[in-house]
This record gives structure tokens, C-alpha cells and sequence, in this order.
């Protein structure tokens, strides 16, 4: 008879005990130090983190991070959901939908306007949707990929994309990547397109409003536009003092005025464009050539890139990028949840959410 299940907040002496569960399950190497960055770094009194407790082990957990959203001009504070997961010997109950069910309700409790999270599970999302009244997207979030040399995949993606023709992909795939740039460079060329005097590329912004003013104008053309808000509390614990990741920045100035942006870091041969925004298409060019130039300095074998492809703005990207040769890569797509708690606003249009994976937890992106 298995012993009673206790759900509480974690405290400080279970951290490790329940990370210790998670790189048994997944094959990582996290530690109290991954998640007081996670989880304690911004906006800790806001944070969310259950554990479930059996016999003195540590047998499910969830997590719900605080995210700052701007939504339709006004900054919200939003739950991601993470760090679900229950033990093996405890699946097939109720103790998942136990621990989700009061760690939504603790994140109404803290000020959390909704909850929101990216997955793969195909029953995670089925569970959230019927049992908790989530609007679910079916695989809406996509990935794009441009490659920039053949060969085999890195092993760290041959986990996630399964197919023996995998080899002949990478090596189409580069071949077309490789005409899509020299076309895309002719282009720049013959138009007369670059960085000159009037646009520069720096690797800081100039001043801590130039992002917020460039979101004003976007929500001219986009005025229901959800985006995260990236003040410099924000940008500092997800991009400056990120644990696991080393970004490197970009912000493309235009008289003055802040045009585009990106965000992108590499890593084992892969680079994950985080973000890349752009006010219009000439600018967006200009600084896509030069990211694109930089990591194949890097020696980076293949480039990812994550949006929303039903958001105008993220359409607008994607277009942009295939230009250069990015293709879709069908295998690493998610679905998007999404609960309501409190917005007095509907929320509720994946077409106003402009997602890309800057959303995501913060490890791999």
C-alpha cells in the first residue's frame, strides 16, 4: 500500500531532492542553483513550485514561473507552466491534476492574470483541456531551421528528429540553404541594402526605452498584440545573468531609432535564434545577413528559430527568414495552453500572441 500523498510548497531543503527527480527522469544535471535563477530570480514572491510528498520522497512537482506580458498595452504579470512531473509508481491517479489544480489557483491567489505553457505531451495537453478548461493549440508553435552544413545531426537533435533519411535531409537541406543566401546576399546588393551610416548594428542597447518604443509602434499596426514585456528587470535575469546560456546581442539602430533586434546564442554546433524582431522588412534583412554571417563564423551546423506563424508579426519573420533558406522542421513544433485566471481582456486569439522562443524555459533557447 503506497503511503498518503502530501502536496506543499517546496522549501528551501527539498530543492535538491526534487531536481534530483528530474535528472533521473530526463537525463539532466540541474541544481538548487538552476532553480533559485528559475524560480527566484524574478518576481520570487510570485513564483509557484508544489511538490508532492510520499513516505519522505519527493514524487511530483509544479512549477509556475512568473513572466511579465504585455498585453494590448498593459503589462500583466503570467504563470508558465513548468516542471510537471509525477513519479512513475504514482502516474495513472489524480495526483497530477491535484498539484496543477492548486497551483493555478495559487497563481490567481499571487496576481497572475493567466497561465500559459509550451509542450510536446500530447496527454498533458488532452489532461489540461478536460480537466481544467485550458484552451489548448494543437502543435502552433513551429520551428524553423536553416542549415549550414551537411553531415550527420548533432546527436542532441537526433533524440528529437527520428528518421533514417535524416543524412540526406541535413545535406538537401544545406544545398538549398546555400542558394537561398546567395540569392538573399544578391538581393541586399543589387538594392543597395546594408549597414551604412544611417543604420548601425551595436551589441547593447542605447537606452533601457528603446525596446518599449519599438513595441509602441508594432502595436500601431498590431493593436491587440500580447508580447513579452522586456524591461531591463527582465532582460537582465532572462538574457544577462542566464545560468546556462551565453547570448549574444544585437539591436539595429536607423538614425538613431531602434529597428530590429535579436537575441541568439550556440551551442553544441547549434544556434537558437531567441528572438528576432524587426520593425520592416529592409531593416529585418540588414540584420538577419549579419546574424546569419556571425554564426556561420561561429561554426554553428545548423540555425532554430521558434514562432507563432498565426501572429502577423511572427508571419511577417517567418517569411523573412526562408528568404535565407529556413525551412520548416515539422518534428519540433508544441502546442501552446493557455487559462484565463483574471484578464479583463480576451486572451484568448492565438493570433495575437507573439511567441517565440524567448517564451520558452530558458535551458535550451
Amino acid at each position: 500500500m503506497k503511503s498518503v500523498v502530501k502536496i506543499r510548497e517546496v522549501a528551501e531543503p527539498d530543492i535538491e531532492k526534487a531536481f534530483a527527480l528530474h535528472n533521473d527522469t530526463f537525463h539532466v544535471s540541474r541544481t538548487s542553483k538552476d532553480w533559485f535563477w528559475e524560480y527566484k530570480a524574478n518576481y520570487p514572491d510570485s513564483s509557484v513550485f508544489l511538490i508532492a510528498e510520499s513516505g519522505g520522497r519527493i514524487v511530483g512537482t509544479q512549477g509556475m514561473i512568473p513572466i511579465p506580458l504585455n498585453i494590448r498595452g498593459k503589462k500583466g504579470l503570467t504563470g508558465k507552466s513548468e516542471n510537471a512531473l509525477v513519479d512513475r509508481d504514482y502516474r495513472g491517479r489524480t495526483l497530477f491534476q491535484e498539484m496543477y489544480d492548486r497551483a493555478v489557483r495559487t497563481c490567481g491567489e499571487r496576481g497572475m492574470c493567466c497561465v500559459w505553457g509550451l509542450t510536446r505531451n500530447k496527454l498533458v495537453s488532452k489532461v489540461l483541456r478536460d480537466k481544467f478548461h485550458f484552451v489548448v493549440y494543437e502543435d502552433a508553435i513551429r520551428t524553423y531551421a536553416l542549415t549550414l552544413r551537411g553531415g550527420a545531426l548533432p546527436e542532441v537533435l537526433q533524440t528529437k528528429v527520428r528518421t533514417r533519411f535524416s543524412t540526406a535531409l541535413v545535406w538537401s537541406s544545406y544545398l538549398y540553404s546555400l542558394l537561398c543566401r546567395y540569392v538573399f546576399s544578391g538581393a541586399l546588393k543589387l538594392l543597395n541594402i546594408g549597414e551604412g551610416n544611417d543604420d548601425v548594428i551595436e551589441n547593447d542597447a542605447r537606452t533601457d526605452n528603446d525596446l518599449k518604443q519599438l513595441y509602441d509602434r508594432l502595436r500601431q499596426g498590431h493593436d491587440r498584440l500580447i508580447h513579452i514585456e522586456q524591461d531591463s528587470r527582465y532582460l537582465t535575469w532572462r538574457i544577462v545573468n542566464n545560468p546556462s546560456l551565453q547570448y549574444t546581442t544585437y539591436f539595429l539602430y536607423e538614425k538613431g531609432m531602434l529597428k530590429a533586434y535579436s537575441y541568439l546564442t550556440v551551442k553544441d554546433e547549434i544556434a537558437h535564434v531567441t528572438d528576432f524582431t524587426c520593425e520592416d522588412r529592409s531593416s529585418g534583412a540588414i540584420l538577419l545577413y549579419r546574424v546569419i554571417n556571425d554564426i556561420t563564423k561561429r561554426r554553428a551546423r545548423f540555425v532554430l528559430f521558434l514562432s507563432n506563424p498565426s501572429n502577423p508579426l511572427g508571419s511577417s519573420t517567418i517569411a523573412l527568414i526562408k528568404r535565407i533558406g529556413f525551412l520548416r522542421l515539422s518534428m519540433l513544433q508544441f502546442s501552446f495552453v493557455l487559462k484565463n485566471i483574471s484578464c479583463e481582456v480576451d486572451i484568448s486569439d492565438l493570433r495575437d500572441w507573439y511567441i517565440n522562443g524567448l517564451w520558452t524555459e530558458g535551458y535550451e533557447w
